[in-house]
């Protein structure tokens, strides 16, 4: 109920500085609190607040007891605040840090910001592009795949909440995300051609295509929201429509991806 009451009160929040970092600390401490409900009402009502007072997030505040930015200390904290949420409450909590970054008026400060918010996600980003590199088959184990499709789902949701400010990240993952995007696909056509439609029913199938749709989600939400389009058509379509539209033509009517006809 304290949760619901506060995050009603935006106008309140963002005028009493104090008030408001109390509420958003107390919201971490009930985000390890296991009792049914309370981790994503916390993680719901910070997203609130963040969306609307994101501003006063990212602010410096002349009191001695918070001498720098909030989003320093929370980005400092990151992992231990978020250890007991589960996938889907991280995305949450994800997508509620994006705000308060995309709010960041310096731009070089602004990608330092992204880069420690999105550090643990490209490490695990980057573990699984070496484990590819060795093996490609392994990135088709069950863990490897639920491990992609949660790093790009977090990127879907942190990129909705910054729009264009994103590129610096998805420029950093770009290259290998077509290549997994493009390896998924070969991998699910061979399976349905050799064992018929039924195995698109097949879990680690069902997984791939996951992690095919959140990339294809990403793509739609970064191109939607690019303040730059000359910089989009140059950089990213290029190898985009290669590796989507030909993916695309080259598949079975059971293994194309509806979601490419939306994003072009």
């Amino acid at each position: 109920n304290i949760m619901y009451v506060v995050g009603q009160y935006p106008r309140f929040l963002h005028a009493h500085w104090r008030f408001l970092r109390t509420v958003v600390k107390k919201l971490f401490e009930f985000m390890h609190e296991l009792h049914p409900g309370v981790q994503d009402m916390a993680c719901d009502t910070f997203l609130k607040i963040s969306k609307s007072c994101s501003v006063q997030l990212v602010r410096v505040h002349p009191v001695p007891e918070n001498p720098g930015p909030f989003l320093d200390e929370l980005l400092e904290t990151l992992q231990s605040t978020i250890g007991d949420l589960s996938p889907h409450q991280r995305l949450t909590f994800f997508e509620a840090v994006g705000y308060m970054v995309g709010e960041v008026e310096d731009e070089r400060y602004r990608n330092t910001q992204l880069e420690r918010l999105m550090f643990a996600c490209n490490t695990a980003w980057k573990q699984q592009m070496e484990l590819g590199a060795q093996n490609q088959a392994g990135l088709c184990e069950l863990s490897n795949l639920y491990t992609l499709a949660e790093i790009v789902r977090t990127n879907v949701r942190v990129c909705s909440a910054m729009g264009y400010s994103f590129r610096p990240q998805l420029q950093n993952i770009f290259l290998d995300l077509m290549h997994v995007y493009k390896f998924f696909g070969e991998t699910i056509l061979e399976q349905v051609r050799e064992g018929g439609p039924v195995m698109i029913q097949h879990k680690f199938i069902k997984v791939m295509r996951v992690v095919r749709v959140e990339t294809l989600k990403l793509l739609e939400v970064f191109v939607t929201s690019s303040a730059n389009n000359e910089d989009v058509a140059n950089n990213f379509c290029p190898v985009l429509i290669t590796a989507v539209l030909t993916d695309y033509e080259r598949g079975e009517p059971v293994t194309r991806q509806p979601e490419v006809l939306q994003l072009f």
